[in-house]
């Protein structure tokens, strides 16, 4: 393909370069940037840090530590994306040594974020490496980077993971007393912790304890009903899910979805589907959550002909599988012996998040 440049400033060149980089166009994207290069417009990294991204997707590392290198050598010095782009890279292909010395070099120059922290916790913890993992985790929560829900989770993941259950607890209480409510990654995270008994009873005691403090009574109940379904309380689930369908406030998606998921997880199939089918006709709109659990809850009772129809009604209406969305499919047609339909959600869910992660960039 022969690509025209004419008065074109290094906006539209940034586009062009992130549309052929979303595509995996590999020689457009180039040549876009040389472009660029020769016309003066490649005054930022924006399109370096693109570049970088395309040549991890493809494994091309050599390439991916180049353009890296070309950035240091612009005036500005390397941002906090190059570097989060560089530690992906290394994570992906297993270079954990490379992946941890790029990290300290950030912590010298200051470049580390949380998304920084929860790669490296991620690729250390992979390795083995439980130590620097841990390390990291106080850097965290020294540099006041322990907020969000997805920081929490990778934290206290990595506590329950390898026996620390009270740090993990203690951190899961600091994260409801700072309104960070749970989703339910942080109980999946916790899973260990909540099938020790008395650490059950020590979790119920601080959630209770925490909740009293926050006012939203929905993020309440939401926070208590989901706990106790993760916790085997299925008794306690059940009442805390009747208090919440009762509650004369009006409810979000957020409780409509934990109010399907305890439905579910109690076998009450036709509720949970009444559930759905009134929130498709009255609202609130579902989300892909809302969709992935109904898709879960069609696996467990061995309707795979459900399981295809949803989904593909799911993607008809516009909404657009996540990561979890395509991983709950998969899983529920290789159980199922479909392994045809296995290997294109597969390739499917493969090729969504590439363009998604590109379009993000």
């Amino acid at each position: 393909m022969k690509i025209i440049y004419s008065h074109i400033d290094e906006v539209a060149y940034t586009a062009m370069v992130n549309a052929y980089v979303n595509a995996g166009m590999q020689t457009e994207a180039e040549a876009t940037l040389h472009a660029m290069e020769v016309e003066g417009h490649a005054t930022s990294s924006i399109a370096y840090c693109l570049m970088m991204k395309l040549y991890g997707k493809l494994d091309m590392l050599e390439k991916a530590e180049e353009v890296f290198r070309r950035i240091e050598c612009m005036e500005m010095q390397p941002n906090v994306h190059a570097w989060n782009i560089l530690l992906d890279i290394y994570g992906r292909i297993g270079m954990t040594n490379n992946a941890w010395v790029s990290f300290r070099k950030m912590q010298k120059g200051r470049y580390v974020d949380k998304a920084s922290c929860k790669t490296i916790i991620k690729i250390l913890r992979k390795a083995g490496r439980t130590q620097e993992a841990f390390a990291v985790a106080n850097v965290m929560q020294k540099l006041g980077l322990l907020f969000g829900v997805s920081s929490f989770n990778a934290v206290i993941d990595l506590y329950a993971r390898n026996g620390k259950y009270h740090e993990a607890l203690d951190l899961f209480e600091q994260m409801i007393k700072n309104r960070c409510w749970p989703n339910l990654r942080t109980y999946f995270c916790l899973k260990d912790v909540l099938e020790n008994p008395g650490l059950l009873k020590e979790a119920v005691w601080k959630l209770k304890l925490a909740r009293k403090q926050e006012n939203n009574v929905i993020c309440r109940l939401i926070a208590m009903t989901t706990f106790y379904c993760f916790a085997g309380m299925q008794t306690e689930a059940m009442q805390e899910c009747k208090k919440l369908k009762e509650t004369r406030i009006a409810l979000d998606i957020a409780a409509y979805n934990t109010i399907i998921h305890v439905y579910g997880a109690n076998g009450k199939f036709d509720e949970a589907t009444n559930v759905f089918m009134q929130l498709r006709t009255n609202g609130p709109t579902p989300n892909v959550v809302t969709f992935t659990t109904m898709l879960l809850l069609y696996g467990k009772a061995g309707l795979v002909e459900g399981v295809i129809r949803l989904f593909s009604t799911m993607k008809q209406s516009g909404y657009r599988p996540d990561e979890s969305c395509f991983k709950t499919v998969i899983k529920i047609y290789k159980r199922a012996g479909r392994f045809d339909l296995a290997s294109m959600a597969k390739h499917e869910m493969h090729s969504v998040l590439f363009l998604k992660e590109g379009r993000n960039s």
